[in-house]
């Protein structure tokens, strides 16, 4: 059954399966098993009676998949070893009358019960702990400890302080029970999760209206490159909603702060914009400087077609002014470099294509590549002469490549010219051989072939 001749038996071989599988899906298992024992026998996550618990888990059902006590037994205040009564207050040690369902013991008068809070007192609930540092030092210190008061004078605090309640508290964001870390790929708050929390307000026209703003937010971010990077790539590090507008303290970033956040990710582009003859039009203009040009939440993929006619340069400047005509020159010089490199690759790729080594040729092609990219980010100096320095660069990287690829089909035509060549002898020589062999056979030669008798 077991190990023979240096091999397992099919049958030992599936119990080595079946013993992996329990050992891996045991932690998981038993976590669940634990809190549904602890919700059986009412009692918190560490074994003491619960009144709470006992009277929710009857109410919602043992073998429940979500209600308060599922989805507070998942949550990170559970994990650190909270209980109901430290938000709620009311005594969780009063025992549970089933019976007559009496809350008095447990929820009555003097019990310091808070119940649930009233929408607008959400954020000091929270707060309650959230904004004590030394408490809040005893579970994660690395926690700022400051979140009510930058929700306080952000754009979601100073609707809630107007009296609008559809805005979105703590609870929105957190959920109520069920709060997860926020580098829990589970949780509300998850990088990748965050567009969809954002959006359950954001793209609610009735929530919208009542603030004025637009609810097509959501299908501008969900169609923009960083949408697509972080929605449909997984790239955790393409901007969500709170890398933009921030987490607590979220608000429209004001105009002459959009390149400011912008920065945080395009900080050579922003700098040079900066320092161009266009950064200090637009500061004195006033205008949200890559907003102007880019978009905000329908950001899209840059190409050189935003240099064209009906392009992003002709919103301001007409056919003929300086701004046009270095767009032109923009287009020109990056158009070149382009079908340089095109022209490159193709050479490369036919050369491949015939068995020709050409990964150093190609390696040479990237650093074309890579000028092509800079002179487009070079676009935003304003700056005519730094472009063609860059492409200048590129065209001489570019025909190098070029010439790596020309001298590999020129290599390949030596080559199938000599394995012509030796064809060609080898038909001679068999040609040769087989006229030797032929004379010899004949009647006259030193090896006739005579007919049998």
């Amino acid at each position: 059954m077991g190990y023979r001749n240096g091999t397992f038996s099919p049958i030992a071989f599936a119990a080595i399966v079946l013993l992996l599988k329990v050992a891996i899906g045991l932690p998981a298992a038993a976590a669940d098993d634990d809190m549904r024992l602890r919700a059986d026998q009412g009692t918190d996550q560490e074994g003491t009676t619960s009144s709470c618990i006992t009277c929710h888990t009857v109410l919602e059902g043992p073998e429940a998949e979500e209600g308060v006590v599922h989805d507070f037994g998942l949550s990170t205040h559970s994990d650190a070893g909270l209980d109901c009564s430290d938000c709620h207050g009311g005594n969780p040690d009063a025992p549970a009358d089933l019976e007559s369902f009496d809350y008095s013991a447990s929820k009555g008068p003097g019990t310091g019960f808070r119940g649930a809070p009233d929408r607008e007192d959400v954020p000091a609930f929270c707060g309650r702990c959230h904004s004590d540092a030394e408490y809040m030092r005893r579970f994660a210190p690395q926690l700022r400890v400051d979140q009510e008061q930058l929700y306080a004078v952000s754009g979601h605090g100073r609707a809630l302080s107007d009296g609008n309640l559809q805005v979105a508290t703590c609870v929105d964001c957190h959920s109520s029970h069920r709060i997860l870390r926020a580098n829990d790929p589970r949780s509300t708050v998850a990088p990748n999760r965050v567009p969809a929390t954002c959006l359950g307000c954001h793209s609610d026209s009735s929530v919208m209206s009542a603030s004025g703003l637009s609810a097509g937010i959501g299908d501008e971010y969900r169609s923009s490159v960083h949408g697509a990077a972080l929605l449909e790539h997984g790239d955790l590090g393409a901007p969500a909603c709170n890398d933009c507008h921030g987490n607590h303290g979220a608000a429209p970033p004001g105009v002459n702060s959009v390149s400011a956040v912008c920065s945080q990710c395009h900080v050579s582009t922003a700098a040079d914009f900066q320092a161009s003859p266009h950064g200090p039009i637009f500061e004195m203009m006033g205008e949200p400087a890559c907003e102007v040009c880019h978009g905000n939440h329908a950001i899209g993929r840059t190409s050189d077609a935003m240099l064209e006619a009906e392009g992003v340069c002709y919103q301001c400047h007409v056919d003929g002014d300086q701004g046009s005509t270095t767009a032109n020159r923009y287009r020109q010089e990056l158009a070149i470099l382009g079908a340089s490199i095109s022209e490159a690759d193709s050479l490369l790729e036919i050369a491949h294509r015939k068995g020709m080594e050409v990964d150093e040729g190609r390696y040479i092609l990237r650093r074309a590549e890579n000028s092509l990219v800079q002179g487009r980010a070079a676009i935003h100096t304003f700056n005519v002469d730094r472009l063609t320095e860059i492409i200048t660069t590129g065209q001489e990287i570019a025909t190098e490549s070029a010439a790596f690829g020309s001298a590999a089909l020129e290599e390949f035509a030596r080559r199938r010219g000599g394995w012509q060549v030796f064809l060609l002898l080898c038909v001679v020589v068999v040609a040769g051989i087989w006229m030797l062999l032929r004379r010899f056979e004949a009647p006259d030669g030193p090896f006739p072939i005579r007919d049998p008798e």
